[in-house]
C-alpha cells in the first residue's frame, strides 16, 4: 500500500493509531524492544518471522541491563532494517542508503527528546535516576515512580516516528 498518497488527516490518524497500539501493547506485555518491533509489524501487516522473537533480547537496554540502547529505539531500528538492511544472502552487498538516513533521523530525534539513547539515560530523563532492571527490586522501584507508563510513552513516540516515515513514503512497506 502506498501510504504517502493518503490524505494528511489519514496519515495523522495512522501515526496516532500506531502510537496507541504500541503503548497498549507495552502496558499489556512489557518488553519494549519486542513490543516496538511487533507493534509496527502487526499494524502494517508485516510477516516478520522470527525477528520479533529475537528482538526481545534488546528489551531493557539488552536483557534488562539498562546499559544498552533503549529497547523502544532498538525495536524501531530493527523494523527499519527489516526493509532496508543488508541482504543476508549477499553479505558482500551494500545496504540501502535509506537505512542510514532513516536510522539517523530516528536516532537524532530520540536522543534529543530523551537526553540520550541508552535505557538508563531514558530512565534518568523520565524519573530522575536509573534502576537495575535485572532485579525485582529495581522493577518495583521504577514502577513506583511511574516508570513503566513513561516507557510506554517513549515506545509509542518512537513507533510514531517510524509510522511517520511510512506515511511520508520514506519507509516503504513491501
Amino acid at each position: 500500500m502506498d501510504y504517502s498518497s493518503l490524505s494528511q488527516e489519514r496519515k495523522s490518524e495512522i501515526i496516532t493509531e500506531v502510537e496507541n497500539f504500541a503503548r497498549d501493547m507495552l502496558n499489556q506485555y512489557g518488553a519494549c524492544a519486542q513490543v516496538s518491533f511487533k507493534a509496527l509489524a502487526d499494524y502494517f501487516k508485516v510477516d516478520a518471522g522470527g525477528t520479533a522473537k529475537a528482538s526481545f533480547a534488546f528489551s531493557g537496554g539488552i536483557a534488562g541491563s539498562t546499559l544498552g540502547p533503549c529497547g523502544g529505539l532498538a525495536g524501531c531500528v530493527l523494523f527499519i532494517g527489516y526493509f532496508y538492511g543488508r541482504d543476508p544472502e549477499n553479505m558482500a552487498g551494500e545496504p540501502n542508503p535509506k537505512y542510514n538516513e532513516l536510522c539517523t533521523e530516528l536516532f537524532e530525534k530520540f536522543n534529543k527528546t530523551n537526553d540520550g539513547i541508552r535505557c538508563r539515560d531514558v530512565q534518568v530523563h523520565n524519573v530522575g535516576k536509573y534502576f537495575d532492571m535485572t532485579t525485582d527490586e529495581g522493577h518495583e522501584q521504577y514502577e513506583a515512580l511511574g516508570g513503566h507508563a513513561k516507557c510506554a510513552d517513549v515506545v509509542a513516540q518512537a513507533c510514531g516516528w517510524v509510522a511517520d516515515m511510512v506515511v511520508r513514503g520514506d519507509l516503504v512497506i513491501d
